[in-house]
């Protein structure tokens, strides 16, 4: 699985790829999910990114998506590296 954040120039853009995700690859929250970038000018123009969990056979057709709506793609990471590392070798201090 990979997490892919994307940024839009605002929530309509955000949520039409947000949409058209759920019904093409079946991600649901808490998997993807869109949020405010930005304070933006009161008028509903804030940036808004979108960010989910996607199988990696899957990433072309994201990309596709999130670039036809003017989205760009600001992190793509192994969902490995989202998890904490597992303690090695902790000492107890008596």
């Amino acid at each position: 699985m990979r997490v892919l954040a994307a940024r839009f120039p605002d929530r309509q853009r955000a949520s039409a790829v947000l949409d058209r995700l759920q019904r093409t690859l079946d991600v649901t929250p808490p998997d993807i999910a869109i949020a405010p970038l930005g304070a933006g000018d009161g008028r509903g123009s804030a940036q808004t990114v979108l960010a989910g969990r996607f199988p990696e056979e899957r990433l072309p057709e994201v990309t596709r998506l999130v670039r036809e709506e003017g989205g760009e793609i600001v992190a793509d990471v192994d969902e490995r590296w989202t998890r904490p590392s597992p303690k090695r070798g902790s000492v107890s201090h008596h």
